[in-house]
């Protein structure tokens, strides 16, 4: 099945919580940056659950402070699975964010093997609780955009290897 139909229905059967949040945006915007030679041998279900799982952790997020995860994705967890490990991060939208994570882990040997980086317009409460992805971001302006990093990296060999000063969450 082509991806993009595959993705109208599984978006078509969104609760009706996910789709009142403006889970379809994210999907769509996170469908949208992977590179088209990636997209065509990727599997639509893994793209799908990747991005589900990439809105469940957004939703919550300090203002001013990045989410940042690392895992090793599990079907029954995560709705997905890969051989890689899985960096990802949600912070408000600013230059250079992309090449200083992907120069960090280029130092520290950590090979990238797909990177999607989506940028949406997000309205959150004062807690940072997400109330709406509005609209992919590009154009949004950049006190209510959040940008987000989805990379499958070489399989994490030592968690030690992160930087401590980067506050993380391992697994969730």
């Amino acid at each position: 099945m082509e991806i993009s139909a595959y993705l109208d229905r599984r978006i078509a059967d969104l609760s009706d919580t996910l789709a009142k949040a403006g889970a379809e945006r994210l999907i769509r915007a996170y469908a949208s940056g992977i590179p088209l030679a990636d997209l065509a041998e990727a599997d639509p279900e893994l793209v799908y659950g990747a991005a589900l799982g990439l809105f469940a952790f957004m939703r919550e997020r300090q203002p001013g402070v990045p989410s940042i995860r690392v895992f090793d994705p599990d079907l029954d967890r995560h709705g997905w699975v890969s051989s890689h490990s899985v960096v990802e991060i949600v912070n408000d939208d600013m230059p250079f964010l992309v090449d200083s994570v992907a120069m960090e882990l280029a130092r520290r040997g950590i090979k990238v093997h797909l990177l999607v980086h989506p940028v949406v317009r997000v309205d959150r409460d004062g807690a940072g609780m997400l109330r709406q992805v509005t609209a992919n971001g590009w154009r949004a302006p950049c006190r209510n955009r959040s940008c987000m990093w989805r990379s499958t990296v070489s399989r994490w060999k030592s968690r030690s290897s992160w930087p401590p000063r980067w506050p993380i969450s391992w697994g969730r």
